[in-house]
């Protein structure tokens, strides 16, 4: 109740304290005369009781008071909806992972300059193009079906529409992981292996763009201690 009746500004509190403390100050008492009837005396010097009401009042509106900056900074610290929905784990990769050993050049991706589709064990990719070189991939994956293991030397970006992935990218040796839901937008910076493992049926947007961000041609190299993760059959097209 207090927190609700405080959580606009604590002030009216303190200035109706002194107010509540001086009526319950006046201690009332009752003395019975000679002939029975009830005698109603005001005591109007502070008392005991008086001095026991104030601190009690006090010590309670600090305790209100100091747990309300507190929810207050709560709730600043939680991003805003459209903040949280946007993920960089790994903020930069180096261009001499392309001199690692693990890394080769994928094939030439046969969708480029085209729009087109084809389906695998996996679901469904297909790229759609629009004037200016704009040009979105919309991929559609079956739950437990593993994609990418490669990176790109521009920023990748995804969105997930529905569905949930759990995405590894590695960075100075070490892999980093995080889940994403539908709503969930995914940067993936340059340089930086990764790969999807999809935890429930998924539908997610793809696209490169540049440090300008204008569209990036698609060009991949396949990073194969990620890569060996994806079964081999499930990348043959149907």
């Amino acid at each position: 109740f207090f927190r609700k009746l405080l959580r606009p500004s604590p002030l009216p509190f303190f200035v109706l304290l002194p107010v509540v403390g001086a009526v319950f100050g006046r201690v009332i008492r009752s003395e019975k005369t000679e002939s029975g009837v009830q005698r109603m005396v005001t005591n109007v010097n502070l008392s005991t009781h008086h001095g026991v009401i104030m601190a009690a009042l006090v010590v309670l509106g600090f305790v209100v008071f100091l747990e309300r900056p507190s929810t207050v900074r709560q709730q600043q610290s939680t991003p805003q909806a459209s903040e949280a929905k946007v993920r960089h784990l790994v903020s930069s990769g180096h261009p001499s992972i392309y001199n690692d050993p693990s890394v080769k050049k994928a094939p030439e991706a046969t969708l480029k300059g085209k729009t087109q589709r084809f389906e695998d064990a996996r679901g469904s990719y297909q790229r759609l193009e629009f004037a200016d070189g704009q040009y979105v991939n919309i991929i559609q994956t079956h739950k437990g079906h593993k994609r990418s293991g490669d990176l790109h030397k521009c920023e990748q970006v995804n969105h997930i529409v529905w569905g949930k992935a759990r995405l590894t990218q590695v960075a100075r040796g070490r892999e980093f992981t995080s889940t994403h839901t539908s709503g969930d937008t995914i940067f993936i910076a340059p340089h930086v292996p990764h790969l999807y493992e999809f935890l429930e049926e998924t539908l997610m947007t793809e696209a490169w763009r540049t440090p300008e961000g204008t569209p990036c041609p698609f060009e991949a190299y396949l990073f194969e201690p990620l890569r060996r993760r994806i079964a081999q059959n499930t990348t043959v097209r149907t």
